[in-house]
């Protein structure tokens, strides 16, 4: 049982992802195979394969059927993405390296791109290929956690 800030998640034998951070108030459990019974305040919800299941606020819990599949890359070891800004690329770098991005340069914001990277190569070889076609420099601050982007 996996227990979170909004409800609790019950593990019914089963492949499945749980994404709650309180910084952000977003719930999601993402299910691929198997079941999952998510019981929040106010009801009791079962995902069927395939499936998102969210806690709203208010204690309610609904679910819906996953259409884009990238999101869960990570499972084969890659962070993609599609005409995503950098910005969102960046979020999903912070997610999965572990480190803070701060955004200094505004120029950047105007990037937009689709790709895929081996989370393997780790964080330094993802900003040096995006420097190929973006003009940034970037200080990483591994004390810290934190990578400046300028």
């Amino acid at each position: 049982m996996v227990e979170t800030f909004l409800g609790t998640i019950e593990v019914l034998g089963t492949c499945f992802n749980v994404e709650a951070y309180s910084t952000s108030r977003r719930f999601v459990t993402s299910l691929m195979e198997g079941s999952v019974q998510l019981t929040s305040r106010e009801q009791t919800v079962v995902l069927k394969p395939r499936s998102d299941g969210y806690h709203r606020n208010r204690g309610e819990a609904y679910c819906k059927k996953i259409t884009d599949f990238e999101e869960y890359s990570w499972r084969e070891g890659f962070i993609s993405f599609t005409d995503a800004s950098f910005e969102e690329i960046m979020k999903k770098f912070e997610k999965h390296y572990g480190y803070e991005i701060r955004i200094l340069n505004e120029k950047v914001k105007e990037y937009r791109c689709s790709g895929k990277f081996r989370l393997s190569d780790g964080v330094n070889y993802a900003l040096e290929v995006l420097k190929g076609d973006v003009d940034f420099t970037y200080e990483r601050n591994k004390q810290q956690s934190v990578i400046t982007i300028k």
